[in-house]
């Protein structure tokens, strides 16, 4: 009763992260089946194996400015009506962003061009449309980071729910115009990532920034590279297997891990869910430096998204040949959807750790353990996808998570003296895994 009642005066936050999480969710896997349905498989593992690359080209760009806004804005008390904090930083960030996205795009772009991923057709496409669409996300994620920072949330919810009811008229498109029509696909990439870009501006055009404003220093900078490193090995281990198994193993195997861990990756949910809300409420318990308010917040998201996570997964136990399916011939990865979707249930049941300690200010802590378990998933990757095909591929997933949980809550512990993890949750999480292990 009392965790219910801690969450009722955020519901309507809450709310509007959850239809936008449905929608994105929605529209994803409506695309899956459409490509798969009316192109192939193949189409859609070159899609993904596409995705997967300029989802790393979009770190780079971002170089952690979204985490670095909510880090120097979030603190701050609530801006006067009619303004907002931190507009003339985020100035300053779009065009430190374009410009190192155009320093970094074209080189990737001669080079894809040149070295195609194996089996891949019409590169020259894919590329073209994911180069613009990297550049979109890129701003619009500033912008939501500069709303979810000023305790305006619920505004970019709303544009981020805008953008995906186009996105999916979109693939309305797609099924009506058939499938020789690859206007549909550019439209559905690029039309509703304009969309949020254009209304982010038009909300700040009727805004002014504060008399104090926020300027960006040395410190900043360093911070937002050190931040940018956590990523690329953070997300390294998410997006290196499905860039090794479509290498090694074609596009074929690469829509295969694809479906899984896209599946696998509706398990945190509830991270999703809390993410624009717990992000700037940390931020400010830091600020205060309180440790009991950190350790409260801290519960709060975990407990929603353990209890979440642990609801997909079981369904995801018990119908995942039928689930899978569902969106083609993909029945046979049952094991490989299992595995995955263990390995994300074990971070969201350990809690938002790494996000607690960049927010903290010291994301390096987690730079030096994610790179070394990055390092271990590519050869462990060259060695087991070689062995057991795309199921080797997630047993290294599914290791490297479980490893980097307890690393970055040893981290924690030794900088801030104090642990997020109690024994009964570390017992809950060894149990749960034990189950869905011996039973597979």
């Amino acid at each position: 009763m009392a965790f219910i009642d801690s969450i009722k005066p955020y519901a309507g936050t809450v709310g509007l992260s959850a239809i936008r999480q449905g929608t994105t969710l929605l529209s994803g896997f409506i695309l899956i089946r459409a490509l798969t349905g009316l192109y192939g498989k193949e189409t859609f593992g070159n899609f993904a194996l596409y995705q997967a690359i300029f989802a790393y080209l979009l770190i780079p760009t971002l170089m952690g400015f979204d985490k670095l806004i909510i880090y120097r804005v979030a603190g701050q008390k609530s801006a006067p009506d009619g303004t907002i904090h931190g507009m003339d930083l985020v100035g300053e960030l779009k065009k430190i962003s374009l410009f190192v996205f155009i320093c970094l795009d074209l080189p990737l772009v001669a080079l894809l061009l040149l070295i195609p991923p194996t089996s891949v057709n019409n590169s020259f496409f894919w590329i073209c449309i994911f180069s613009i669409n990297t550049a979109l996300n890129a701003l619009g994620a500033l912008y939501t980071a500069l709303f979810q920072a000023n305790k305006e949330a619920s505004t970019a919810l709303s544009i981020g729910i805008l953008s995906n009811l186009l996105r999916l008229l979109c693939l309305a498109s797609i099924y009506f115009l058939g499938p020789k029509c690859s206007y549909a696909i550019i439209s559905y990439l690029l039309l509703p990532n304009l969309l949020s870009v254009f209304t982010f501006e038009g909300f700040l055009r009727r805004r002014s920034p504060t008399s104090e404003p926020v300027s960006l220093n040395r410190r900043d900078i360093i911070y937002s590279i050190k931040l940018m490193l956590l990523r690329l090995t953070h997300s390294g281990l998410e997006k290196v297997d499905l860039v090794m198994v479509g290498a090694m193993l074609g596009t074929l195997a690469a829509a295969d891990y694809a479906l899984a861990a896209r599946l696998a990756l509706i398990v945190p949910l509830g991270n999703m869910l809390m993410e624009p809300l717990f992000g700037p409420r940390l931020r400010y318990a830091i600020a205060n430096k309180t440790a009991d308010s950190v350790r409260e917040e801290f519960t709060l998201n975990m407990n929603v998204a353990t209890g979440i996570g642990l609801g997909i997964l079981s369904i995801y136990f018990a119908s995942s040949p039928y689930l899978l399916n569902f969106f083609g011939d993909y029945g046979h990865n049952a094991t490989l959807l299992s595995l995955l979707s263990l390995a994300f249930f074990n971070r969201v049941a350990a809690g938002p750790i790494g996000r607690a300690l960049y927010l903290m200010g010291h994301p390096g802590y987690s730079l030096i353990s994610n790179l070394i378990l990055l390092l271990a998933i590519i050869a462990s990757n060259i060695l087991f996808i070689r062995i057991y095909g795309v199921i080797g591929a997630a047993i290294g997933t599914f290791v490297c998570i479980f490893v980097q949980n307890l690393t970055d809550h040893v981290f924690f512990f030794f900088k801030m003296k104090y642990s997020l993890l109690g024994i009964r949750r570390i017992l809950f999480i060894l149990i749960v895994n034990c189950m869905v292990l011996v039973s597979l």
